[in-house]
């Protein structure tokens, strides 16, 4: 590992995974990320998908992404964090989300999201990766994953109450 590789990890906090180690050996093997982060300006919404969900993180340039690690190690909460493309991607593709007029655009919203590096409020429902770039960008903490799980619980559950009598 090289010094600049070792200046990234916290001083504090939990130690690296494999996983970790893994992405960040192989930053430029990183799916959807090679060639892509030269285009993409600081400030950029970024997108990894996950198994049954989709990670988000906002672009910092120079190949760092800030984001909510939430539960990135099983079920420990993680803190906002500024990280490497790789960290971020663990090994999986990474895409931009285009946002018609951010209401802090470019460096701007990279500020804003460094005043909460070492925040550790992840919250599934209401404070979460997603929820964090949406407020970093336009000012207002909102996950559209989240909206569409309600809804489709809310869904499944008028359905349920309809077909079982005793219910309604």
């Amino acid at each position: 590992m090289q010094a600049s590789e070792q200046a990234e990890a916290p001083a504090e906090g939990p130690a690296e995974g494999p996983a970790d180690a893994q992405a960040r050996a192989g930053e430029a093997d990183a799916p959807g990320a090679a060639g892509a982060a030269a285009d993409w300006a600081p400030g950029t919404h970024l997108v990894s998908p996950r198994r049954g969900y989709q990670h988000h993180g906002l672009y910092a340039g120079e190949g760092r992404v800030i984001h909510y690690a939430g539960f990135n190690r099983l079920f420990r909460r993680g803190p906002v964090e500024e990280v490497s493309l790789a960290r971020f991607a663990r090994g999986r593709g990474v895409q931009a989300q285009p946002h018609a007029a951010p209401a802090f655009a470019g460096t701007a919203a990279v500020s804003r999201a460094r005043t909460r590096l070492g925040e550790d409020r992840y919250r599934f429902w209401t404070n979460n990766c997603e929820h964090f770039v949406q407020w970093a960008l336009n000012g207002t903490p909102r996950s559209s994953q989240v909206e569409r799980w309600v809804l489709g619980w809310r869904r499944t559950w008028s359905r349920l109450a309809w077909a079982v009598p005793s219910m309604r």
